[in-house]
């Protein structure tokens, strides 16, 4: 039998008329054993190819159809128009499911293939400024636009790209352009929503969010972002009720337990109520402060969170049972089912027991730290009878996207700050943004033990750390929650419009007595902010500092 014959076997024609007949899994499982016995049969490998991609496994395809373009002939079959669509379904999965790494690559490859192409590019534009490389991501996006002008997609993404990169002007004409060419375009009203709350214009942001909440009431990301601009309008009971939408199985910002009923409100006294931490350690460190709420109408609860967190919240009291995230994972799948009654969101609180925030006493301190450890920090970090400084300049990176865009700043920016002779400053930058230190050749302007520091992970360990602190300078990020929640002096430093929870035009916020906040005054300018203010409000609180008779006995601030 020669290759043609082989390629065409009876095996390979049955599985072609499955493809006709759309009985993708027939077409699968006969391709799939005709590869087994020829590696080399093109005709299966595209037939094998296309039937993966039918059932929606695109990276698979990728694969199969990329061995058969490698084998072709060029004699009878062009593998590659198989090849560029599973490419590029697989860069759309990849954007959907947040994989913005395989996105690349699949987009790349398409490229290379078929240039031009304006769905590719757009999603290569995506795919570049999810992973935050705005200026590449500004190329393709803009090449997008130029290959098909009247795509409202790729005018819509190329708004999405000159937002994020903070040229609100032309992002609003790019939406509106959209709007143009497509009136009910899925995200283009929802987009010019962010654009308003992004300059400050809430009311505005308010409006476009509803309209676009008629069309599409499914939006969850929608509903969180208006529950954004409720919330930091102190509108508690609308910005709660909209963010519960945020409980999405398929988003994934939590660990929902399995077959265990969500308690939504407060009928009569629950036995067993399990509460799950979500989303950042921020927003874990600032609701944790409501878990005696939940006590008061419960025999027991238990709060499930990350292992990293578990001595530092049974050191601080407020939950006396802790369940580890990890631990949750090595457990049958039915556990939570067997053990608890219901379940809630630990942001959920304030909605489910009714909390306004900015009517109730907020406690200076909640957060407690081991004063073992505090006095072994003690030793390490009081070395002279100069102030403690703790400095952190970034938070993830992974979380900043669009509102969240431009929370952290340079180390670079503190230089003056870091000059100044009578402070130790304490770097609790960990991770991304840590080697911003040697970058700069910063070494020398921190404490003479900061690579003990670096090597502590644990948040207990950083507790106490900042208990031996006397003023904690750091942006908008879990250890600002952290050092406010402890009751140290804080200050935070805030881009133009900040997050929902420290609302606007105020140096103080009710969440955190501790805590001064420094904001910007205009888009993106942190150089003023710090140079302009913080570096002359730091001087002066230093002079008071040195000039207080008791300022060494202020450790244990209650």
């Amino acid at each position: 039998m020669n290759s043609r014959q082989s390629m065409n076997s009876r095996a390979v024609i049955q599985g072609w008329k499955a493809c006709d007949e759309e009985n993708w899994e027939k077409a699968r499982d006969i391709f799939r054993e005709e590869v087994r016995n020829n590696r080399t049969n093109t005709m299966a490998l595209l037939g094998f190819g296309l039937s993966l991609l039918a059932l929606n496994h695109p990276y698979r395809a990728i694969i199969i159809l990329h061995r058969a373009a490698m084998i072709d002939d060029n004699e009878s079959l062009d593998i590659s128009p198989s090849l560029h669509y599973a490419l590029c379904k697989g860069a759309e999965l990849a954007l959907q499911t947040n994989r913005f790494k395989i996105a690349i690559d699949c987009c790349k490859n398409a490229i290379l293939m078929k240039d031009g192409d304006v769905h590719t590019l757009s999603n290569y534009s995506i795919a570049l400024l999810r992973s935050n490389n705005i200026n590449e991501a500004m190329k393709y996006s803009k090449l997008a636009v130029e290959a098909d002008p009247e795509n409202s997609k790729a005018v819509n993404n190329h708004g999405t790209t000159l937002h994020e990169a903070g040229r609100f002007t032309e992002a609003g004409e790019f939406y509106r352009k959209a709007l143009d060419t497509d009136p009910k375009h899925p995200n283009a009203i929802k987009n010019l929503g962010t654009l308003a709350q992004s300059i400050g214009n809430l009311d505005e942001a308010i409006d476009h969010y509803q309209i676009h909440l008629k069309n599409y009431p499914e939006d969850h990301d929608c509903w969180v972002m208006l529950a954004g601009v409720l919330l930091s309008k102190r509108q508690w009971q609308s910005g709660w009720e909209a963010y519960e939408k945020r409980i999405n199985p398929q988003q994934r910002i939590m660990d929902i337990p399995y077959e265990v009923k969500l308690l939504k409100r407060i009928s009569k006294k629950t036995a067993k109520i399990l509460v799950i931490c979500e989303q950042g350690f921020g927003d874990t460190f600032q609701f944790i402060r409501y878990l005696p709420k939940i006590q008061q109408i419960s025999s027991s609860v238990t709060l499930q969170g990350p292992d990293k967190l578990s001595k530092l919240i049974k050191l601080s009291g407020l939950c006396k049972n802790y369940i580890s995230t990890e631990d949750i994972l090595r457990k049958n799948k039915a556990w939570h089912k067997h053990n608890f009654d219901s379940w809630i969101p630990l942001m959920s609180i304030p909605q489910i027991v009714g909390i306004e925030p900015d009517k109730v006493k907020n406690e200076k301190r909640y957060l407690k730290s081991s004063k073992l450890s505090d006095q072994k920090w003690q030793k390490i970090l009081r070395v002279n009878n100069k102030a403690n400084i703790g400095l952190h300049w970034q938070g993830n990176p992974q979380h900043e996207f669009t509102l969240s865009r431009g929370r952290s700043l340079p180390l670079m920016l503190f230089k003056n700050v870091l000059s100044i002779r009578n402070a130790n400053f304490v770097s609790f930058q960990k991770g991304e943004g840590s080697e911003q230190i040697s970058e700069n050749n910063f070494e020398s302007y921190f404490h003479q033990s900061q690579k003990l520091v670096n090597s502590c992970w644990c948040f207990a360990e950083t507790a106490s750390m900042l208990m031996n602190c006397d003023l904690i300078i750091t942006s908008d990020s879990g250890l600002a929650h952290l050092s406010a929640a402890l009751g140290r002096p804080t200050w935070i430093l805030l881009p133009y419009v900040s997050e929902w929870r420290w609302g606007f035009d105020t140096e103080k916020t009710f969440w955190y007595p501790s805590v001064k906040l420094f904001r910007q005054a205009s888009h993106g300018n942190w150089k003023d902010l710090i140079n302009n203010h913080v570096h002359h409000e730091l001087q002066a609180w230093l002079i008071d500092y040195e000039s207080s008779k008791n300022h060494s006995n202020n450790f244990y601030d209650p």
